[in-house]
């Protein structure tokens, strides 16, 4: 919610700077914010690859009042490991939390890319080790990745116990439902 609530400031900063009352844009330019990147299909279908917070900020401003006429919008014919590399790479000063960037490992994982590729496309530094163990996260049962995503343990937490009982997932599984459960009675 902060990084989008940037986002408005920042193009809300950019609309009324000349005139506090003005609500109206033509265009943002891409030095405002990026241009948003997305996939057209052969049946002309068109799918947001990179820029979900900027939609979302821009269409609350629409809702707000603001009239925004034009956003910058560019096109890629990447596939859907190029495409995962643009998400994960683009983030916008939203840093991923280690569930989602564990997500995002498994897919590549899954497109035939070695831990070593995953690592060295990363625009911040990362060990192929660490995008071992956040595969290893990211192929947890639901019920852990849960857990790391309601913030009710942590990302190496539930990769320890997950880690030592790699063999055995539902024990991990009950290990951390176990001791979760026990924090909160």
């Amino acid at each position: 919610r902060t990084h989008i609530d940037s986002i408005k400031a920042t193009i809300r900063d950019y609309i009324t700077r000349h005139d506090p009352e003005n609500r109206h844009c033509e265009l943002i330019p891409s030095d405002i914010i990026p241009d948003l990147i997305v996939r057209v299909t052969e049946e002309g279908e068109i799918f947001l690859v990179d820029g979900h917070c900027r939609t979302t900020a821009i269409r609350e401003l629409i809702e707000e009042g603001f009239v925004i006429e034009f956003v910058g919008v560019k096109s890629t014919a990447e596939d859907r490991k190029g495409r995962i590399m643009i998400m994960v790479r683009s983030s916008q000063g939203k840093d991923l939390a280690p569930i989602e960037k564990a997500k995002a490992f498994v897919e590549l994982a899954d497109e035939g890319m070695s831990f070593h590729e995953i690592a060295r496309a990363m625009p911040n530094t990362v060990t192929p080790q660490r995008v071992e163990q956040l595969v290893l996260l990211g192929r947890a049962p639901q019920s852990v990745i849960r857990l790391v995503e309601e913030k009710r343990v942590t990302a190496d937490s539930a990769l320890e116990v997950v880690r030592k009982h790699r063999d055995n997932p539902a024990e991990a599984e009950r290990i951390l439902l176990e001791l979760v459960n026990g924090k909160e009675e």
